[in-house]
């Protein structure tokens, strides 16, 4: 917990002297703080995919990596959604993005279960798969 407390502590610290520096082309604060806020997003999402690769592959405990992998991001993010009909939009259009998820893993499983594919093969497969049902449903069903 310490090192995630220093770490906020120095990016509000770094806010102040980007600011007053004047090192980046920016007038308001609230961007600079956006920029370093989508920075410490960025690094929270890395220590969470380095965490389920070093428990996956060097550890060899998938189970604890599945956990670390359904970090219930989704539900952080709601933390930054203010407006309540917003939040209501994006949890009833998640229970559909991550149904759509759920097939695509009943599909991987069958995949491994059925072919001699390579895993990069099977991952790339069902991550297309579900890149082509998001849009599909962005597309033509959430509109």
């Amino acid at each position: 917990m310490a090192p995630v407390l220093r770490m906020v502590c120095t990016t509000a610290f770094i806010a102040d002297i980007v600011d007053m520096s004047g090192v980046f082309f920016i007038i308001d604060k609230r961007y600079t703080m956006s920029f370093l806020q989508l920075g410490f997003h960025f690094l929270f999402g890395g220590i969470i995919v380095a965490s389920v690769y070093h428990f996956a592959t060097v550890v060899h405990d998938p189970a604890f990596a599945a956990i670390l992998g359904a970090f219930p991001l989704t539900i952080l993010c709601c933390y930054i959604i203010q407006d309540p009909e917003t939040l209501k939009g994006y949890a009833h259009n998640m229970l559909s993005v991550l149904a759509l998820t759920f097939g695509t893993f009943v599909v991987m499983i069958g995949l491994i279960a059925w072919t001699r594919l390579h895993p990069v093969a099977i991952v790339s497969i069902v991550l297309s798969l579900w890149i082509c049902i998001q849009w599909f449903r962005y597309n033509y069903v959430h509109h």
